[in-house]
């Protein structure tokens, strides 16, 4: 997608120290200034991270040997191994959005703002569809069943929201009965 466009433009090798630098203060700074109901939310965002370094070594090691990562017998005798560079192709491309978008998501669960959870969820579906996230292209639906993913998320989200449920309302309901007795 977008972030391919400025790769190709910027050389990884010339960003990559302050990259990392900026990674490792970054952290640091996350795990320490948020809430601590929120430290999940900092976990999860990791993950496209970590898909994204995966990728990486994936694509060194299968260029060390002299193979092509777009080859289709290449592909098919990663997934033989056990190796699905499909999918984490599919989470690494647009990392840094995607990762926002999740610690977003878990926010909004923890904070129960499901209304908020719906519409960031739908967010991502749109962002998807066009291939700034998860695709190496920008287009139309270059990745159809994640654009469907967030938009089951944004509808569950709109369900709960819709329906009335409540987690604390449960939670304070229960407190209510126990001091009225």
């Amino acid at each position: 997608g977008l972030f391919g466009v400025i790769n190709s433009i910027i050389p990884t090798a010339a960003v990559a120290p302050i990259l990392l630098y900026v990674g490792i203060i970054s952290a640091e700074i996350a795990f320490t200034s948020v809430p601590k109901k929120h430290i999940a939310a900092v976990c999860i965002a990791i993950m496209p991270f970590i898909c994204e370094f995966a990728l990486g070594q994936i694509e060194s090691t299968v260029k060390a040997l002299g193979k092509s990562i777009t080859d289709a017998s290449t592909i098919s005798l990663l997934a033989d191994g056990g190796v699905n560079y499909t999918d984490f192709s599919k989470a690494g491309n647009g990392t840094t959005l995607i990762a926002m978008i999740l610690a977003a998501l878990v926010v909004f669960m923890i904070e129960r703002k499901m209304l908020h959870l719906a519409g960031t969820a739908f967010f991502a579906a749109l962002l998807s569809a066009v291939g700034v996230i998860h695709s190496e292209t920008l287009g139309i639906l270059p990745v159809p069943e994640i654009t469907i993913a967030w938009c089951v998320i944004g509808a569950l989200g709109l369900i709960v929201y819709f329906m009335g449920i409540r987690f604390s309302g449960t939670r304070k309901a229960e407190k209510n009965m126990t001091n009225n007795k």
